[in-house]
């Protein structure tokens, strides 16, 4: 519908009054299209309805969406003027095409805790701007249906099938260092963080490995409602790669000191420092595991494990679960 028919039924008898004081107030230096998406700018926002992607597309007026959630890409900080925004997209579709949305701030926090890939999405008021369909100040993002979600526990597993999920964490495991791209902590490639936990539904328990993860399990707790979009199965397990995502209640981790020192000896067990904090493992068969090494093998010492471990935490910051159990 063109806008000056939208604005002709939105406003009535008032159209004509309102489209003259617009022009006049700019003097008549701005053409009549102008003017008239000024009027939509300041009295749109009120009639927004429910429109497809492809009559969205169209519309100079704010309009809802309801649409199918195809992808949900990583949000990007934008720092400006000594402060720092937050934006995110996530591309859509209907029956009638595609499109991209774009939302800032607080109002990224439902594609981070709850919306996936699949699920059916209300969206509004939006406006178009840039071919893109950009969330206005008070719009909210709102699921209508869930998609389809997997058991966690099948009992004919399909080996590397991809699916959502959703249930309740019942233990965190930890942060672990691993080198990419292989599958024992060893090597030369690139190191990195996993996370793993276990999750629950009504079909069961499965442990989860989030592989190259910031460091999650400070922020994971028992009895935590999270969401898997494009999770594998592997052996029992459901992984979480670059082409998935943990949905969770998102807290920004406070800066952790960064560990500087490991040393192990069977005298005084292993002693982690990162800027002033002490912490202590008696065993060094415990120190570690918290390591990432796993059980130590028989016939190896635990210290010489912890020294070929420790290049990997150096730099890194303390996990909050070591310092709550283990400080002296």
């Amino acid at each position: 519908m063109p806008l000056e028919e939208e604005l002709r039924k939105l406003l009535g008898d008032e159209f004509e009054e309102r489209l003259a004081a617009k022009l006049k107030e700019y003097h008549q230096l701005i053409p009549r299209d102008a003017a008239l998406y000024l009027i939509s700018l300041e009295s749109g926002g009120a009639a927004a309805r429910v429109e497809t992607l492809a009559r969205a597309l169209q519309s100079y007026s704010p309009v809802i969406l309801q649409a199918r959630i195809e992808r949900v890409f990583p949000p990007r900080i934008i720092e400006k003027n000594g402060g720092k925004s937050k934006s995110q997209r996530a591309a859509l579709s209907d029956q009638t095409g595609a499109g991209t949305l774009v939302v800032y701030d607080s109002a990224c926090a439902p594609l981070e805790r709850e919306l996936m890939a699949g699920d059916l999405l209300q969206a509004g008021p939006v406006r178009v701007r840039g071919g893109e369909f950009h969330l206005l100040g008070n719009g909210v993002l709102t699921c209508v249906q869930k998609g389809v979600r997997a058991k966690i526990k099948e009992e004919k597993e399909i080996p590397n099938q991809i699916a959502n999920f959703e249930g309740v964490v019942t233990a965190v495991f930890g942060d672990f260092p691993y080198r990419r791209g292989q599958s024992r902590l060893s090597g030369e490639a690139g190191s990195a963080l996993m996370t793993s936990f276990e999750l629950q539904d009504e079909s069961g328990k499965a442990r989860v490995v989030l592989w190259d993860s910031p460091g999650l399990a400070g922020q994971l707790k028992a009895g935590q409602k999270v969401g898997i979009e494009n999770g594998t199965r592997r052996g029992g397990e459901i992984h979480i790669n670059s082409a998935g995502r943990l949905l969770m209640e998102w807290m920004e981790p406070a800066q952790r000191p960064k560990i500087d020192e490991i040393t192990a000896s069977e005298k005084e067990g292993c002693v982690i420092r990162a800027d002033g904090h002490v912490v202590k493992f008696s065993s060094l068969e415990e120190a570690a595991m918290r390591l990432g090494a796993g059980p130590v093998p028989e016939g190896v010492q635990a210290s010489t494990i912890i020294e070929l471990k420790k290049k990997d935490w150096i730099g890194r910051g303390l996990p909050v679960e070591w310092e709550e159990k283990k400080k002296d």
